[in-house]
């Protein structure tokens, strides 16, 4: 192909002769000095003065091999456009014997390829009207309905707003304008997960409470009970100790005797009764272990703390 790529500037001199086949284009000595010259321009790496020289043979006339010579140097010199225009030319400019239009044909396919791989090219984004969008391009800011220059290559276009983002995967190649459309997803709500039971009621534990607080006032009940029967007994030993004993006093406080005795007997034994049965159910109740659960509330991304103690 290197040989292929020099054979093409070089035969273009060779066109000088008029052809004998009345179907090739000839070139005549103002044009072939122009070209002489732009060659010469090119190989010095002159490649803007080159173009001005192509251009001024076609002028004279328009040539396949000019147009490609034209887009060489256009190439060269970091003109993309006006190179890929030359090369589009060359396929259709009349042409000569000498390089053959296939040749022709096979340069430009050669040169339009080191276009496309060199050479940058257009995106163009098209967005959701987004008031205070975020929009980037490989992470740098972008903008919608505008064009951006983009060397060839993979790139990544995103967008963010309150209401969601979203970004989209693209190639570009040179000299190709590609439009890109961008939408958002929503946020997704975080997954619960699967539904946890809630706390159970603890039943068993508010009635066994319940009984420790009926047990605590049997137990005082008892006390009081207890202090009453002192009472009584101290009162009987201070009768006996009269020289006259009050029979009826005496009975009165025999009887308030065995009544507070009777009471004190019944509180200990039903305040300890509902104190022991009320303890084993907040026992047997707390065999659960403490739970402590963390679930999104729905339709929001803060976050609810749920307890059981």
């Amino acid at each position: 192909m290197n040989q292929l790529r020099a054979a093409v500037f070089a035969l273009v001199l060779a066109v000088a002769t008029p052809a004998t086949a009345g179907d090739f284009a000839t070139i005549d000595d103002t044009q072939l000095d122009l070209v002489t010259r732009g060659l010469e321009a090119h190989n010095a790496g002159n490649y803007d003065r080159a173009a001005e020289l192509f251009n001024a043979a076609l002028l004279v006339k328009e040539l396949n091999v000019v147009y490609l010579n034209l887009g060489r140097a256009l190439q060269r010199g970091g003109a993309c456009s006006g190179a890929d225009e030359a090369f589009n030319r060359a396929l259709t400019a009349p042409a000569v014997e000498n390089p053959s239009a296939d040749e022709v044909a096979s340069a430009v396919k050669s040169y339009r390829a080191e276009l496309r791989d060199a050479c940058p090219g257009e995106v163009v984004l098209s967005c959701p009207d987004l008031p205070g969008a975020s929009i980037t391009i490989d992470g740098r800011p972008a903008s919608c309905g505008e064009p951006h220059a983009l060397p060839p290559g993979p790139h990544v276009a995103a967008i963010s707003s309150n209401d969601g983002s979203g970004e989209a995967s693209f190639e570009i190649m040179g000299l190709q304008t590609v439009t890109v459309t961008l939408g958002i997803a929503a946020a997704e709500p975080a997954d619960p997960g699967p539904p946890v039971d809630g706390p159970p009621a603890r039943t068993m534990t508010w009635v066994g409470w319940g009984l420790v607080g009926v047990g605590v006032v049997g137990v005082v009940t008892g006390v009081w009970y207890t202090a009453e029967a002192n009472a009584v007994e101290a009162d009987i030993a201070a009768e006996g100790r009269r020289e006259t004993v009050n029979a009826g006093r005496a009975n009165d406080l025999l009887s308030q005797a065995d009544s507070a005795e009777t009471g004190q007997a019944i509180a200990y034994g039903f305040g300890a009764a509902a104190l022991l049965t009320g303890a084993v159910l907040i026992y047997l109740d707390g065999d659960a272990p403490e739970q402590i659960s963390i679930a999104p509330i729905p339709g929001g991304a803060t976050v609810g703390i749920q307890t059981r103690w």
